[in-house]
This record gives C-alpha cells, structure tokens and sequence, in this order.
C-alpha cells in the first residue's frame, strides 16, 4: 500500500480499482476522457454504453472469463480496454488477441449478417514494452497496403514510457494520471481534466478508503511477495534435484511444482477470506476465475 501524508492510496494499475472507477456508469466522463486521449474520438458520456464484462461461454464446461472493459460508442464500434499491470507473462498476447477475436465473433451469435460487423478495438495499456523502439504499436489484419478488414484493430501502449516522452501530450497526461504512484502526484497530473480531475481524485480516495478494496490490494501485494518466496524455494529444490538428474530438468520440474502448489493455496484461501465476508460467488467467481463448483468444495 502507498502511504503518503498518512493516506493510502490505492494505485490506479491495480486491476480491480481501475475498473472501478473507469468502469462506473457514473463515471462515464472519466471513461471519455481515457478513450478522448487516446483516440481522439470527441466523444461525451452520452456516447458511451457500458457493456457486461463477461465473454459468452462457447460450452458448459468452459470457464467464465471477464475482461476489464466493454463499452460500446455511439457509432456502434466495440471497444475493449485491458490494464496489463504486471510484467509481460508468457500466453498474455495470445490471452489478449483471444479475448478480442471472441467480443468480434460474438456479435454474429443472433444471426446477424457479416456485412454489419461492427468495428472492434482493443487498446492494452501495459506498464511494460512489447519492443525496445516502439512505445505504441497498432496491429490490423493487412498485407501492406491490402486491408483484409477494417473491422479488428489490436493498439499496444507501453504508458510508463509513453508518460515520460511522448509527443501526443494527451497520452502522455492519461499515462501519467494511471501510473500515479500516491495522492501528490495523482493531484498534480490531475490538472489537465480540470474539474474532472476533481471527481476522478474523489473517486480514488474513496475507494481507497473501501475495507473490501483495502484487502483485495494488500492481497496482491502480499501474494507478490508468496509468490517471489515460491520462485526462490523453487530454485533451491530444482538446483538441488538437478545436482542429481540434471539441472535443467531438476529446475523445472521444482519449479512448477513449488509454483502451482503454492498458487493453488493462495486461492484457496483467498476464497475462503471472501466467503467468510459474506461476499457474493459472482464477485468471488470474477476475481478467482473458479468455477461455481470449484469454490463449492472449497466450503
């Protein structure tokens, strides 16, 4: 947790509080001014259309899966907002292109004709870079100057560069406002949005001061810190097995062992947490990405 003038403050990267706030239907000239920045649309909240976050099941045993933001804009294009705050994973863009490639599909599943496809954007702000020389990178399905569909664009947005050297002040001020690190520094990189930027900072000390978000947070934090003791355990346990049966099998095989047990755990008892806090298996499903019957058995 930041502490700052004996305050805290939830950080804006942290995936739950970014769509918080963003995601509030009475925030949606706080979202405006996010896809204004960026996109330079012009658009007012009442452009916005707020969607469900939750992706159409393809079959009873998949997963529920949920992205940060669906929001549709009055000229019917679908706009998908993902914060990617951690370190790039292996399978993120994959995950990404994946979720997208379903939001674009999904809108033939009422047996709409092909010809009104509705153009679909995904913009990823990730606080890490895909390549050393580009801090925004714009994917479309083209063969140099042949467009296969203006319909599907993936944007890429590294905001901690982009925050300190851009030529586009607009992104650069939207950056610097989501990576602000405590109430200081939110306040000043507020004051591009005039009394937006008043609501915005009502809005983050508020939740910043919600019990359940509090807990969610310092959860995080806490399981980074598990899961960096897991990784250096895992080590030793490989390094160990490996003086044996050879290193790079050794090492692997701790590895993954030590990871997914300890990961298991975690969720196991942060599932616990929420129940005894009487919060509702909805909330408890998005966050964990169990199942129903998953969490069932974990009463």
């Amino acid at each position: 947790m930041i502490v700052t003038n004996d305050k805290l403050m939830v950080k804006l990267t942290f995936d739950f509080m970014f769509k918080a706030v963003f995601g509030k239907e009475s925030n949606k000239d706080l979202l405006a001014f996010l896809i204004n920045s960026y996109l330079k649309l012009n658009i007012t909240k009442d452009n916005i259309i707020i969607n469900n976050n939750d992706m159409t099941k393809s079959n009873k045993k998949e997963k529920q899966k949920s992205v940060d933001l669906i929001v549709t804009l009055e000229d019917n294009t679908i706009l998908n907002i993902e914060l990617n705050a951690n370190d790039k994973w292996e399978g993120l863009i994959d995950r990404n292109t994946a979720y997208i490639c379903k939001i674009f599909s999904e809108q033939f599943l009422v047996n709409k004709p092909y010809k009104n496809a509705k153009k679909c954007i995904q913009i990823n702000l990730n606080t890490f870079g895909l390549t050393e020389t580009k801090d925004i990178l714009v994917f479309k399905l083209k063969d140099e100057d042949i467009i296969l569909t203006p319909n599907l664009e993936i944007h890429y947005i590294n905001i901690e560069k982009v925050s300190k050297l851009c030529y586009d002040e607009e992104v650069k001020n939207m950056a610097r406002i989501i990576i602000s690190k405590n109430y200081k520094e939110l306040e000043n990189n507020l004051k591009c949005m005039g009394k937006l930027g008043d609501k915005l900072m009502n809005e983050v000390e508020k939740l910043s001061n919600d019990e359940f978000i509090i807990g969610l947070y310092d959860k995080e934090l806490d399981d980074a810190n598990i899961k960096e003791s897991i990784r250096e355990e895992a080590y030793e346990k490989g390094f160990e097995t490996g003086r044996k049966d050879g290193f790079d099998n050794g090492f692997n095989d701790g590895f993954n062992d030590g990871f997914n047990d300890g990961v298991k755990k975690n969720k196991i008892d942060i599932v616990k947490n929420m129940l005894k806090e009487n919060i509702s298996m909805d909330i408890i499903i998005k966050i964990t990405g169990l199942t129903k019957e998953e969490i069932s058995k974990i009463k």
